[in-house]
């Protein structure tokens, strides 16, 4: 993807080149000491080893930097940086690993193809090309230099696996076993005691642990438990869901008699393994090694089970890795480096990383004063610039040469966007809406009997109605500084196709396309769809806030409730109360609801919008958990980073009800005009339902529950079917369909990258896709 560094390096106009490694600091005593000081509480607890990494970004450094893996990615070198021409002279430069894995062996062809080292070329910047083949020449696509800030660097040697044979081995496969670095690691207490050494088993328990997770696995296992561990085992089907679509044997991979860790497909079946490997031992925690005293071997897997949730929290802090947690305490995690673990380097490395915490966090304007200062007088390592106020950001501008400035690049493949949706099914009775709202947003309407008529639930009046509704505040202006994405898909996902006429690859590439926005009128009583035009600046905040087409909406809102009022009784108020979560509301963003609850009061003085600033846990989970909001609670995370892997999870969320709700919908003329790729998904799978049941939700939900898997391999094989323009209608109509809310958090950094400061004697490679390893940082 074409970076735009024009706009990320903008702000810097005073220097034609800056290597981003600037001078050295004399002033810190402990230079092999890295120091994190953050605004909020110690999330990691006492088990955040336990626990997903992409839970926050805190939980990712730690455990990225004392949990035991098999592989993981290596970076070296601070990439340096012309500022003027906004080119990579030299980027960082990446490599696969080998942690605690000895050698990977890749099943093709009934061939058994072993991969055996880490190793990687010498590289060579000055020279274009090299007729030796250890010298990787990187060719430079951007004039003198790169776009891109970081390379994977390649392998000549053909049992390495960062030669380009390894991951096209995998992508045609039968499986893969790993072996284990015998009698290499011990696993040690924080006292750094050793304890035992490393097992193979112990990185299989820790997969298996991952698998507790999932209820459908310990019912397709019979596997009973019960814990009132919660990082132990909550439910979570990501890794059961991972390995099943990529049709594993699971059996075999939980055969603890095993001296490999043995990755192989049912019925030896040929498929491309690539993503499942990287999910599994690159970008999470699935596979990470499990402490334990437990006797692995010759035991059921429920027996196993139940001795693991048994284990005591002393026995699960012990360490086999690049750091082990020394102190953990609600404002401090320190950690220390290993003495016992193997290294490549061990002489310019990081010897202590703290992570300071706030107990009580203080408002981010204050924050970010006492962070500047603090770094200033070298108490702190790193210091995020976007975070900074325009005097201090002018500070360090105006003086850069004494800074050591580089980038972290924002990349987002796993995470939803905003976790706050549209709510279709709502509990009608007890909602913060009255009967007036439900009857316009949604179409409700009760039959004699006083059952609800769901074939009168979202009629054209009522999808005109929300949409206007939704569409009355120029949502981007609600956060000026960052693009609008009105999407819960992260920004970064692949978009996966084979024949892409697009040139896209990140759903992010494609902005413009999947975020052309529309509204809904009525026109001679038929459904019109409307272009939405774009908002030019204007002079007052008021101004800015309104629609660009708020005449247009507003007319067309007062006809709606004009034609409500004439056709009923009631005389009460529309009134509705929206949820907005925000645990640190400014001034300006009050003053911005405000002006948009009066937008609502302009155009009709009977549409009565409040909103409810959510503050605290206990509010976020009355507005957006018990299903009373307009507003719901929306999450999951994706097993694949792609385009597939999103749409299929969005679609089949019980929680989201787009299932239940498109699939009730499917034969509705209004429907398929507005949603016309969904209806199409929806068609192909062919439900089963039987005639007197299909105008009941319930029967989608039960349909849903009992056949999802079935389902999520019939739209996966639609979608490998289907153009990436199709992909991108999905994701339009999902987006349309439940994104358009009033959120301060639907926006995104189009540039992905931000200017982070270093104090000057560290090097910090660039992480890549999100993995932060503290062990690759070196001193200078």
């Amino acid at each position: 993807m074409k970076k735009k560094f024009l706009a990320l390096f903008g702000l810097i106009s005073f220097s034609p080149f800056l290597v981003v490694a600037c001078q050295k600091n004399d002033f810190i005593k402990d230079k092999r000491t890295f120091v994190f000081k953050n605004n909020f509480a110690n999330d990691w607890g006492s088990l955040g080893f336990l626990l997903p990494n992409y839970l926050s970004e805190n939980i990712n450094k730690i455990n990225l930097a004392t949990s035991a893996k098999l592989f993981r990615i290596e970076s070296n070198n601070q990439p340096e940086i012309d500022f003027r021409d906004n080119i990579i002279l030299k980027p960082t430069e990446l490599n696969y690993s080998f942690e605690n894995a000895s050698s990977i062996s890749v099943i093709k062809d009934n061939n058994l193809i072993a991969y055996d080292n880490d190793e990687i070329n010498l590289v060579d910047y000055d020279t274009q090309s090299s007729n030796n083949p250890e010298i990787f020449s990187p060719k430079k696509d951007k004039g003198n230099g790169f776009n891109n800030p970081y390379i994977f660097i390649p392998s000549s040697n053909e049992k390495s696996i960062n030669n380009k044979s390894f991951f096209n081995d995998l992508k045609s496969s039968k499986g893969f076993s790993v072996s284990l670095s015998e009698n290499e690691n011990f696993w040690i207490d924080n006292n750094f005691n050793k304890k035992r050494m490393l097992k193979i088993n112990d990185f299989r328990l820790g997969i298996f642990r991952n698998l507790l997770k999932s209820p459908r696995f310990r019912k397709d296992f019979n596997i009973d438990i019960k814990t009132t561990n919660n990082a132990l085992l909550f439910d979570d089907d990501s890794l059961y869901f991972l390995l099943k679509q990529n049709e594993i044997d699971i059996n075999k991979l939980l055969d603890f008699n095993s001296d490999t860790l043995d990755i192989k497909t049912l019925n030896n079946k040929t498929l491309d393994l690539e993503n499942l490997f990287l999910r599994l031992f690159i970008q999470t925690n699935f596979s990470d090694a499990l402490a334990n005293n437990i006797e692995l071997k010759n035991k059921s897997l429920i027996n196993i089970a139940n001795e693991l949730i048994k284990l005591d929290q002393n026995q699960l802090n012990w360490f086999a890795s690049y750091y082990v947690i020394k102190q953990n305490k609600p404002e401090l995690i320190s950690l220390q480096k290993n003495p016992f673990y193997k290294y490549k380097d061990t002489f310019n490395d990081l010897e202590k990383i703290d992570f300071q915490y706030s107990t009580i966090p203080l408002p981010n304007e204050a924050f970010a004063n006492q962070i500047f200062y603090a770094f200033k007088q070298n108490i702190i390592s790193e210091l995020a610039f976007n975070k900074l106020s325009l005097i201090e950001k002018e500070q360090i501008l105006n003086d850069y040469e004494k800074y050591n400035i580089s980038y972290e690049r924002e990349v987002n493949r796993t995470f939803l966007n905003n976790k706050i949706i549209l709510n279709l099914l709502p509990d009608f009775e007890n909602g913060f809406f009255n009967e007036n709202f439900a009857i316009l947003y949604y179409g409700l309407k009760y039959k004699s009997d006083n059952q609800l008529d769901w074939n009168n639930l979202y009629n054209k009046k009522a999808l005109a109605f929300q949409s206007l509704f939704n569409n009355v505040a120029n949502l981007a202006f609600l956060n000026e500084d960052k693009a609008l994405w009105l999407s819960q898909a992260p920004k970064d996902i692949y978009l996966k196709n084979n024949q892409n006429r697009l040139n896209y690859n990140t759903l992010k590439d494609a902005y413009e396309n999947v975020f052309k926005k529309n509204y809904l009128t009525i026109e001679n009583n038929e459904i019109s769809i409307k272009t939405k035009h774009n908002k030019k600046i204007e002079a007052s905040l008021k101004e800015n806030l309104k629609a660009a087409d708020f005449e247009d909406i507003k007319n067309n809102l007062n006809a709606l409730i004009n034609d409500f009022y004439n056709q009923s009784n009631s005389k009460d108020d529309i009134k509705v109360t929206i949820p907005v979560f925000l645990f640190e509301a400014t001034n300006q963003q009050i003053q911005k609801l405000d002006i948009i609850k009066n937008l609502f009061l302009e155009i009709n003085p009977k549409l009565k919008v409040d909103f409810k600033i959510v503050k605290n846990y206990e509010e976020f989970n009355l507005y957006f958990k018990q299903n009373k909001s307009i507003y719901k609670f929306n999450d999951f995370s994706l097993n694949s980073p792609d385009t597939f892997d999103f749409i299929k999870n969005e679609i089949l969320l019980e929680n989201s009800n787009i299932f239940t709700l498109i699939s009730l919908k499917q034969n509705d003329e209004n429907f398929q005009r507005i949603f016309p790729s969904l209806i199409a998904l929806i068609k192909s799978l062919q439900l089963e339902i039987p005639n007197e049941q299909k105008n009941e939700p319930k029967s989608y939900k039960n349909y849903l529950f009992s056949n999802k898997f079935e389902l999520e391999n019939k739209i996966l094989t639609y979608l490998k079917n289907s153009s990436v323009e199709k992909q991108l209608s999905l994701i339009k109509e999902i987006n349309q369909l439940i994104s358009q809310i009033y959120s301060f958090d639907n926006f995104i950094n189009l540039n992905s990258f931000d200017k982070v400061v270093y104090q000057n004697h560290f090097i910090k490679p660039i992480s890549y896709d999100g993995l932060y390893y503290l062990q690759d940082i070196k001193i200078k």
